[in-house]
């Protein structure tokens, strides 16, 4: 008796420890099949995640810029002219008019959050908001630097550099390029940049909320690389102002970098105010 009671206590001691290896395997393979589940990465979304980091990376830095090229503004009349201009990177822009002989005829000056258009011929000048010059939509001078250089921005922190790409979506296009789009945008717009495939900027592209206003481009041709990267030797950008819709054409011959740049922020007193609806009426002869 005592014998068979040891043999069924032997049983339902094996019973019990396999019982325990079969679920503390069954707990085991749970635990890898979850973390095979956590480390799988989309090979696509890996590569796409690189493109960016490479197109981030294009971008140098810059203390000041000298260019030397062309302008053209078109509305219901147009002026064109050869420029000089000069930029100190987050303070300020200054674009020289000098459609004869390389005498100034007028200046664009951005300084802050303000445009100042001054025709030294009439003896006027129109200041307005930054936002003159984007059809109403609020930018700051940090972006409007990177719009004329064709260099992709966040808006609110600055260039797109490699520590700033967990601020943007990267998808490859048809085409085979990408498309750059922040993940956040401010409440009056969204924008979005599109590349080629040699990573070159081609487009940007900003949609106002209020969808009555349509939707604005800035074509970039000609990208090159230089002492600060990547930089668009030609941009073609269409908005309106005040209710007129004007193009504006930039051409680009030569560069200068992070030489001393004196930009005068200063409007003559004897100058007299007019109105930005008035652009189009400047540098007239």
């Amino acid at each position: 008796m005592k014998s068979t009671f040891n043999i069924i206590l032997a049983c339902l001691m094996a019973a019990i420890t396999l019982g325990s290896c079969k679920a503390q395997k069954q707990v085991v393979d749970g635990n890898n099949s979850q973390n095979t589940t956590i480390t799988t990465v989309n090979t696509a979304d890996q590569q796409a995640r690189a493109q960016l980091q490479a197109i981030a990376q294009r971008y140098g830095s810059w203390r000041t810029l000298k260019v030397n090229g062309n302008i053209k503004i078109s509305g219901s009349k147009s002026f064109s002219s050869g420029m000089q201009m000069r930029m100190v990177n987050g303070q300020a822009i200054s674009i020289s008019l000098r459609p004869l002989l390389g005498i100034e005829a007028g200046k664009l000056l951005i300084v802050g959050d303000s445009i100042f258009v001054i025709d030294k011929v009439h003896r006027t000048y129109i200041a307005e908001r930054i936002s003159l010059l984007t059809a109403g939509i609020p930018v700051t001078l940090d972006m409007v630097q990177d719009m004329f250089l064709g260099r992709a921005f966040i808006a609110g922190e600055g260039t797109l550099t490699p520590s700033r790409t967990g601020s943007a979506d990267i998808r490859t296009t048809e085409q085979g390029g990408y498309e750059v789009t922040p993940k956040s945008h401010p409440a009056e717009y969204s924008y979005s940049f599109a590349y080629d495939s040699a990573r070159h900027l081609c487009t940007l592209t900003v949609t106002p909320a209020d969808t009555r206003a349509g939707t604005y481009n800035l074509r970039y041709r000609d990208v090159r690389t230089t002492t600060a990267g990547d930089v668009a030797h030609s941009l073609d950008m269409a908005t309106a102002i005040l209710g007129e819709n004007y193009s504006l054409a930039l051409d680009y011959s030569t560069f200068t970098w992070n030489e001393q740049v004196d930009v005068d922020t200063t409007v003559p007193r004897t100058y007299r105010r007019t109105s930005g609806k008035n652009l189009s009426s400047l540098f007239e002869p």
